[in-house]
């Protein structure tokens, strides 16, 4: 234990702290691109402008005309993704 107390504020001092709550706080709630958003679902940034064309997936507009900026909510992006899911058939016996 006394060495534990010696090493962490060492592993802290260089970005090295490795337990639980001891790296940079996660950005959950910060809008994601349409890039990040396409690799966060594994499609294309095409597959996903067709997604929104169809207005499968939910995105906040920023802008107007053609230098219009989307962000998606990682909620949102989450939702999308579980509504995608396929359920598991039992096999019959």
């Amino acid at each position: 234990m006394a060495l534990w107390q010696k090493l962490l504020p060492i592993l802290a001092a260089h970005d090295l702290l490795a337990v639980r709550g001891g790296g940079p706080p996660l950005e959950t709630d910060k809008p994601l691109t349409k890039e990040e958003a396409a690799e966060f679902l594994g499609f294309s940034v095409r597959k996903l402008d067709r997604c929104m064309k169809k207005r499968q997936i939910e995105y906040e507009k920023y802008g107007l005309g053609k230098t219009v900026t989307v962000r998606f909510r990682r909620a949102e992006v989450e939702k999308f993704r579980e509504h995608r899911k396929v359920p598991v058939r039992m096999p019959r016996h």
